[in-house]
């Protein structure tokens, strides 16, 4: 499927309603409560709380008025039943947006540089340190971080760079000092356009991780690399495609890995011999693989068994992203245009829906457009913390749920407006 230029956005999702059936549909609500109106605009500067020492979930929502001026980041305390209360900082300006992190540290960029930030015990951001890992193109920046990851272990820090001349990209490895954050290059990968989805999802044994993408250009792979003692990442191998009808193929995209060894991938059938240019020939589907000590990546699944998830066929591969909760127990996967939450066995190998959340609010076409065959607003990520609360964004809401095994809940509060919000980032114990 072609990949719209839009495809780097790293927003989240959800819906205005309550589920508490085994699976049901649900539409997304305008919600005006708990709108959160502009207050005085600071600096990191003025933190004056000690550093974070663990316990509490901070939500940062990230906005910009335009190109070269700060990101103002709005600052929250999320209670045990998803509330949430800003903290007194907020907003913040700051250089980059957070995106993700460990202990009493966070690490945002600005597709330019990578910053390091001290997070407090009050949720305050202090800029700590920076490093520049991309490069210019007159003033702005061409080729630099666009998403930030952690391993499983949270030794080092990793960075998706896109590089647009050559519409391929890499991945970058770091060490950082645990206690300022800053960085230290270890080394990058290949440049490849099977790089170019952008997510890079690690083993539960903190030995290996994956990348899968389709591209006309590129072809369809599923990357596989081998993490080293200092963190380098190796080009490994390449991973198998399940089962497909006679006739077809598979495209793929997105990855994500629970805490057991198992990674879920993002697959939609293509006819054999036409490549990625017509149109697919089936739904999307959640393939499932596992993966052992050696490296060996595997699937069972074919499309006799594999469940298909209740987005609508034509959603573009581009905006499709899924994730696990931070205990395993729940799957999500996202796309522009519905959004649906599973329960999740990993004994088993089982997916079981919970609820499908459908977007009124925007349309899209295929083939797509030059530059995007998506319009209007859409669902673009999801974020979790420890406490399975789903944090999102459509358009200019954010909005939160409790999910349970039985349903989902907006959160007391839920939604809250900002203008133009470009991240949201959850720092949640044990979720990163």
């Amino acid at each position: 499927m072609l990949k719209p230029a839009s495809r780097l956005l790293f927003l989240l999702v959800s819906a205005v309603a309550v589920c508490v059936v085994t699976s049901c549909r649900v539409m997304p609500g305008p919600g005006k409560s708990g709108q959160v109106g502009p207050g005085p605009s600071v600096t990191s500067s003025t933190c004056a709380a000690s550093p974070f020492a663990g316990g509490s979930t901070f939500v940062y929502v990230s906005t910009k008025s335009a190109v070269g001026e700060p990101y103002q980041v709005n600052a929250f305390f999320a209670a045990s039943d998803g509330s949430l209360a800003p903290v007194p900082e907020s907003p913040m300006t700051l250089p980059g947006t957070p995106d993700i992190g460990t202990g009493s540290l966070v690490f945002g960029d600005d597709g330019y540089k990578i910053y390091s930030f001290l997070l407090h015990s009050d949720g305050c951001l202090s800029v700590e340190n920076s490093l520049i890992a991309g490069q210019e193109d007159n003033g702005l920046p061409l080729i630099g971080p666009r998403t930030l990851f952690l391993d499983p272990q949270d030794e080092n820090l990793y960075s998706f760079n896109y590089d647009p001349p050559g519409d391929d990209s890499y991945f970058a490895s770091y060490s950082f000092n645990a206690s300022n954050g800053q960085l230290t290059p270890v080394n990058q990968t290949p440049n490849s356009m099977a790089y170019d989805g952008g997510v890079l999802a690690f083993a539960s044994n903190d030995r290996f991780a994956i990348t899968a993408d389709g591209s006309i250009r590129g072809g369809v792979l599923i990357s596989e690399f081998q993490r080293s003692g200092n963190g380098a990442l190796t080009p490994f191998g390449s991973g198998p495609f399940p089962i497909a009808p006679s006739g077809e193929f598979y495209d793929v995209t997105g990855a994500a890995a629970d805490g057991s060894g198992h990674f879920i991938l993002a697959v939609q059938q293509h006819p054999t011999g036409q490549g990625l240019y017509n149109e697919a020939n089936g739904p999307w589907q959640l393939a499932v693989y596992t993966i052992d000590g050696a490296g060996n990546l595997t699937t069972t699944s074919t499309w006799r068994n594999m469940v298909t998830p209740d987005i609508p066929d034509d959603s573009q591969d581009s905006y499709i992203r899924l994730s696990f909760s931070p205990d395993n127990r729940y799957f999500a996967l996202s796309s522009y245009m519905a959004f649906e939450v599973f329960s999740w066995d990993a004994a088993g190998e089982t997916l079981t829906p919970i609820a499908t959340i459908s977007n009124t609010e925007g349309s899209c076409q295929f083939p797509p457009a030059a530059t995007d065959g998506c319009t209007g607003s859409g669902f673009l990520n999801v974020a979790w913390d420890s406490d399975d609360h789903l944090y999102a964004t459509l358009g200019q809401q954010l909005l939160v749920y409790s999910v349970t095994g039985s349903g989902i809940t907006p959160a007391p509060g839920s939604p809250y407006t900002f203008q133009s919000p470009i991240r949201v980032t959850v720092i949640s114990p044990k979720s990163n």
